[in-house]
């Protein structure tokens, strides 16, 4: 008893573990158990493996397994069935049943299961196997194993002799079994069986307002209204009781007064004590409105719930989504991109359909994107056509009002941080009177003060990760300047300013974004063609909207009937009013494919009855082609491999077979010896399908060819080097020092800020980061007047001793670069082939090092 005591004890300390760290969402559905996730799993790791230890101690030591000896003059029934029982101390049922709930909260369920498998075969008649059998269903539903926890489920439902004890147990778990499979009355049927059986409030309490949940999800609001109020009645803690009343008055059951309901909803919102919960309440008064088919006013309501909203980022998240849904229905796309987005921010991983918010937040993102080019370009356009005199009085008007609006903010932004700053000069006064701050103990100390500043700073920035520069909304870029203060972000989704002119109050700012020339009028169009045919693409792939991906196509085609997408645009159409039943317009577009594209295969497939079958045909033929190959290519025949795939290639180019004949050849050529040839067709396939199976491979054979022969890796780089970059020593240079992406970028850019300042503080340089490629980030410092200038900084700074302190780059690149090599450096996406040019011009140079 004692080992079992002290096991138990563990155990009961990791629920109260997952009970503290298990925080309920009222707005969702509440789960009938609280078994924590993955999370909550490891902090309580260590007490259920202590109970896992005392338990197995008990079983190890203290089983009795030993029979009886069996009396000369026989024995009786009751004597029969003692000695038949597999186990003697009525301990060890309870110290597996204990072991495998500690398996299954550490969500080591495999081994849960058998522990409660022993409770059955050691204890077949005792009561205890019902209970392991009840736990083998809730392990079974936790691995998402739902037939097996139905055979357990269904076979217990039928037993007669089930003991009371553990009826409540047995409809829990059967309840929590249909609400996974999205069966509700089945759960409201065994969760009203359940209730009666429940002996502490607090489950009772919880039970019912699930019930009146579960109700609301049948569309019986005056069940959902009667278990509501019965919730109320049983005096919970107060934040269930407001979830309760503010749920009980979003259910609106038949013959409730709505206007009634909003007098408690409004009185609800001057109590002080709720000011916390007024994103709640605001939108309850939103769904009654939206109830009502008030849609306008409904949508402010969700607004304000979400901008009220300071701590509570699942309600945040609810109003974001609901306007982002209602938005979406109508549909106005714009409004529910820009709400999807938001939902995004403040959304966490466990929130109801994140997925699907994802997927409609990047398809929206997509098209709005490609929206607001096409509103920007054709502004933009329509502002070229002015005269200079009427350009200019357009550009000073936006100046007066953008500098009225930086005013405007200006002042807000005061106004905002005195009422912050008293907010929180009051509350931390209050918080230090009650703490009793006499003691000088350090503030961290202090939770109630922890609590005031973690709420003011969630109030000023919402939820944000622990990561570098948590102020920017785009992280790409990152200069000095930004690291000392990075000002207001910019909006998403709007056009880039090129760099350097950055002042919207100045007439250049404006300017640079009209297409005042012939070069800058072509780009704007076709800006435009590529937003028109990816918002087309996206109405009519992603959101199944036809009407306006026809309307969009249309608009390319009638604008631009010559751009390089009108076959694709074209045949969009002509899909379109096929499925429409619109053939007079089928037709137009089937007759514009087939007499401007005859050779094409959308033309073939039109114009062609029996195309599919010949395609099918040519298709077969290859495939027999490709069995011969590879066949000669297994008999070690590489010369007829090497001519094969050589016609193959040049006939069956467009088949799906024709990276499988270009690898093929390259491992022939190198099953032959001439590792120059093998390299270069595998770079054929990697060029020419990367993200194919044989891209992939080819690949990595790539990788480790060049790890065994270096110097072909080498030769490659140093020929590519000379053909991409020109040695200028006498232009303008940068130094350039590349890391590894997981370095501390910031920490780099703030150690050479510091070493410009000790030595270089007469010359005007800037340190600015950013990304190379997916592995790299580079840091340049510019501008240096030419090639020796450069060095000669970047030779002072790399032999200081603090230039890599806390920057935690084990690989480090530095060289000095061109502007002109820079930016072809950055397209090619690494430093390599450059650093190959570097060494060669510059460190290999007669009388330099």
């Amino acid at each position: 008893y004692n080992i079992y005591f002290n096991g138990n004890e563990s155990f009961k300390d990791g629920l109260k573990k997952i009970e503290a760290a298990s925080k309920d969402d009222y707005g969702q559905l509440l789960p009938i158990f609280k078994f924590g996730n993955d999370n909550t799993a490891k902090q309580v790791a260590g007490d259920m493996d202590r109970t896992v230890k005392k338990t197995s101690k008990i079983i190890a030591i203290h089983s009795i397994k030993v029979k009886p000896a069996i009396s000369k003059n026989g024995i009786s029934e009751k004597e029969k069935a003692f000695y038949e029982k597999n186990e003697y101390n009525w301990w060890i049922d309870d110290s597996y049943l204990l072991m495998g709930k500690a398996q299954f909260y550490k969500h080591d369920y495999k081994q849960g299961l058998e522990a409660f498998k022993y409770v059955l075969k050691d204890f077949p008649d005792d009561p205890s196997h019902f209970l392991a059998l009840i736990w083998m269903a809730r392990t079974y539903i936790q691995m998402k194993e739902m037939p097996e926890a139905q055979k357990i489920l269904s076979m217990l439902s039928g037993v007669t002799d089930f003991p009371n004890k553990y009826l409540a147990d047995f409809h829990l778990t059967y309840a929590d079994y249909f609400i996974r499979l999205g069966q509700f009355p089945d759960a409201i049927t065994n969760l009203e069986k359940a209730l009666p059986e429940v002996r502490k409030k607090d489950d009772k309490v919880r039970y019912a307002y699930i019930l009146a949940q579960l109700y609301t999800k049948v569309n019986n609001n005056s069940k959902a209204s009667e278990y509501y109020s019965r919730v109320i009645k049983m005096n919970p803690p107060y934040e269930m009781t407001f979830n309760a009343m503010i749920n009980q008055a979003g259910v609106l059951a038949e013959g409730m007064d709505a206007e009634q309901i909003r007098k408690q909803l409004n009185k609800l919102l001057k109590d002080e004590k709720n000011k916390e919960y007024q994103d709640q309440i605001y939108f309850a008064l939103a769904n009654i409105d939206m109830k009502e088919n008030k849609k306008a006013e409904a949508l402010e309501m969700y607004k304000k719930s979400a901008a009220v909203s300071v701590s509570n980022d699942r309600q945040k998240a609810r109003s974001f989504k609901t306007l982002a849904d209602i938005y979406y229905a109508e549909p106005d796309y714009m409004q529910s991109q820009a709400y999807y987005d938001s939902t995004m921010t403040v959304m966490d991983e466990e929130f109801p359909d994140a997925d699907l918010i994802t997927l409609r937040a990047k398809n929206l993102t997509n098209l709005v994107v490609n929206l607001r080019t096409v509103q920007f370009e054709d502004s933009v356009q329509r502002l070229s056509k002015l005269s200079e005199a009427d350009l200019m009085a357009v550009i000073d008007k936006q100046i007066e009002k953008a500098r009225q609006e930086e005013q405007e903010a200006r002042q807000k932004e005061a106004e905002k941080r005195m009422s912050q700053q008293f907010d929180m000069n009051f509350a931390q006064d209050n918080y230090m009177m009650q703490a009793g701050q006499t003691s000088g103990a350090w503030y961290f100390y202090n939770q109630t003060v922890r609590t005031l500043g973690e709420n003011e700073f969630r109030r000023k920035w919402g939820q944000r990760r622990l990561e570098d520069n948590w102020r920017r909304s785009d992280k790409r870029s990152v200069t000095g300047a930004e690291l000392v203060d990075s000002g207001p972000t910019e909006e998403k989704n709007q056009p880039e300013a090129k760099k350097g002119i950055t002042d919207n109050k100045s007439r250049e700012y404006y300017l640079q974004f009209i297409p005042r020339t012939d070069s800058m009028l072509q780009a704007s169009h076709q800006k435009i063609i590529e937003a028109l045919y990816n918002a087309g693409t996206v109405y009519e792939d992603n959101l199944n909207e036809p009407d306006l991906a026809a309307r969009t196509f249309k608009e390319l085609v009638d604008r631009y009937p010559e751009n390089e997408h009108l076959l694709s645009a074209y045949f969009y159409l002509y899909t379109i009013y096929k499925n429409r039943n619109d053939n007079a317009n089928a037709e137009l577009y089937k007759n514009l494919i087939i007499q401007k594209f005859p050779s094409s295969q959308f033309a073939n497939m039109l114009s062609n009855p029996h195309y599919a079958e010949e395609l099918e045909k040519l298709q077969n033929r290859v495939y027999r082609y490709y069995d011969t190959v590879y066949a000669d290519y297994n008999n070690r025949d590489f010369t007829r491999v090497i001519r094969k795939t050589a016609y193959a290639i040049n006939e069956y180019k467009n088949s799906p077979l024709a990276p499988k004949f270009i690898l093929l050849r390259a491992l022939a050529f190198g099953s032959t010896g001439d590792t120059v040839q093998y390299r270069n067709e595998l770079k054929k396939v990697v060029s020419g399908f990367p993200k194919s199976e044989e891209g992939l491979a080819a690949k990595n054979m790539i990788y480790y060819l060049d790890n065994r022969h270096p110097e072909m890796k080498k030769a490659e780089e140093e020929k590519q080097a000379e053909e991409l970059y020109v040695f200028e020593p006498l232009l303008p240079h940068f130094v350039v020092l590349v890391i590894p992406k997981a370095a501390n970028m910031n920490q780099m850019i703030f150690n050479l800020i510091n070493f410009n300042l000790d030595n270089y503080s007469k010359v005007s340089l800037n340190v600015a980061g950013e990304p190379l490629g997916k592995d790299a980030m580079i840091i340049t410092v510019k501008t240096f007047n030419n090639a020796e200038s450069a060095t000669n900084y970047l030779t002072a700074a790399t032999a200081s001793p603090n230039l890599m302190k806390d920057v935690n780059a084990p690989n480090v690149k530095s060289f000095i670069i061109s502007f002109a090599n820079l930016q072809k450096m950055k397209l090619q996406g690494a430093a390599d082939t450059y650093q190959a040019f570097y060494v060669k011009h510059y460190l290999n140079k007669e009388g330099s090092k």
